[in-house]
């Protein structure tokens, strides 16, 4: 049997079971989960993990997220003693916002990230941090000859609320879809990323869904994480079949 890496925000690893706790039980998988990271930490986990594994599966999560490599030991030292604001991965001391929602408002960080969001913070942006980690990866996973799927956890571009991301709140919810046309006919090297290669959820809102939009159309869920019930139907649907294809 083919090896498996999962990396990904906390939809890979949660309090309940997730759709990746479901591939480990069923193939020869690593999986990876950093709560709260963004995009730019999934990156670097991944291309400093992927050699050893056949399939890569990449949950990019927020655009919204910061992360940044600290490697000051003073301040390592301090951001240690709280939680939630960090992770340790491949040697590496992350500090981590966790976006609109998240943890950047901790008293240890929040001279760090406060000033982001508040005087830097671009949608487009933001976009293209995510977008750069995704071609990047892309990139290295084809030129190594290795299988790979992708996903985001949420509708990332032709919606743009951050922070409303439940059930009763899609309706409400800013969708530009002109906005997002426009950053991509503004952004030419966007035409390196193989679309192909990125899952998305369509519906009646949007076409760039998430996993979270997947579940609220075909699963009872109804908040901002998938219950155990709507991991397991996600990986039953749309998980398992692209493994089974590649085992």
């Amino acid at each position: 049997m083919k090896k498996t890496l999962i990396v990904g925000d906390s939809f890979v690893s949660d309090i309940v079971k997730t759709y990746a706790d479901c591939i480990v039980q069923d193939y020869a998988c690593k999986k990876i989960g950093l709560s709260g990271g963004g995009n730019t930490i999934i990156a670097d986990t991944v291309i400093s993990n992927f050699i050893d594994f056949d399939n890569i599966i990449i949950n990019w999560t927020s655009a919204c997220r910061y992360d940044i490599l600290n490697t000051d030991k003073s301040l390592i030292k301090m951001f240690k003693l709280s939680k939630n604001t960090h992770h340790v991965i491949d040697n590496k001391f992350w500090l981590i916002s966790g976006g609109w929602r998240g943890s950047w408002r901790i008293t240890e960080t929040k001279f760090i990230f406060e000033p982001l969001y508040k005087y830097h913070f671009q949608i487009e942006d933001a976009w293209r941090r995510s977008l750069q980690n995704v071609l990047l990866v892309q990139n290295l996973l084809s030129n190594n000859n290795k299988n790979f799927f992708q996903m985001f956890s949420y509708d990332m571009f032709e919606c743009q609320s951050f922070a409303h991301q439940s059930k009763q709140d899609r309706s409400q919810r800013i969708y530009n879809k002109k906005r997002w046309k426009k950053f991509c006919n503004n952004n030419s090297w966007l035409k390196f990323i193989d679309w192909n290669k990125i899952w998305f959820n369509s519906n009646q809102y949007s076409n760039t869904g998430g996993i979270m939009d997947w579940c609220h159309d075909n699963t009872e869920d109804t908040d901002h994480h998938p219950t155990k019930e709507g991991h397991e139907q996600f990986y039953q649907s749309i998980i398992k079949p692209w493994l089974d294809q590649h085992n």
